[in-house]
């Protein structure tokens, strides 16, 4: 999907990318196929409405699509090799997160998680915004790698949260965040 230039930087072939994203949503989405269990994903793409205006990034719909997965989805092992949007997503039923690894920037800005979230032993290797999310029910972060900035700003954690023995390797940002529900931050360092 991509070529390393001598700096390191990855050079995603946009017309492969692309290709990738509109089979997910003909096979996956349309069918409502929530079932993304050890996938690889490239680079999420930039959407553009018809005046060719960036409109919120996304590759799991097109364009101003709505934003729903209207079931459990399980995104269990998967990976995703680069920037990662799920940005302004409802989540209408279970999000299992578990064990994913998300090597680049990852945006979760204003998204809603309606039942549990599940991120247990997951990795981000960016930073990752979770800025103004609803945690409507549990949302679970045991053990999980943060290990870029963490914007966790004005997040609303409803039920119980559980964050024992995750890793903030740089800042991990809780400013107006709301913890009705129990929270429990045993064992997890702070570095940032």
């Amino acid at each position: 999907w991509y070529t390393t230039d001598k700096a390191g930087y990855q050079k995603w072939d946009t017309v492969k990318v692309k290709h990738f994203w509109e089979t997910l949503r003909i096979e996956k989405m349309v069918h409502k196929d929530y079932n993304f269990s050890e996938m690889i994903f490239p680079t999420s793409l930039d959407a553009y409405n018809e005046r060719k205006e960036r409109v919120i990034s996304d590759s799991f719909w097109i364009g101003e699509e709505k934003r729903i997965f209207d079931g459990d989805a399980d995104f269990y092992g998967a990976s995703f090799d680069d920037y990662a949007s799920f940005r302004s997503v409802s989540f209408d039923g279970d999000a299992d997160f578990h064990s994913v690894s998300f090597d680049g920037y990852t945006s979760f800005l204003s998204t809603s998680f309606n039942e549990g979230a599940y991120f247990l032993y997951t990795s981000f290797d960016a930073s990752a915004s979770f800025r103004s999310v609803s945690f409507v029910g549990n949302a679970d972060f045991q053990s999980t790698s943060f290990n870029g900035n963490t914007d966790f700003q004005s997040t609303s954690f409803n039920g119980n949260t559980d964050f024992r023995y995750a890793s903030f390797a740089g800042e991990g940002d809780f400013r107006y965040a709301s913890f009705p529900g129990e929270a429990d931050f045993r064992y997890a360092p702070f570095a940032g």
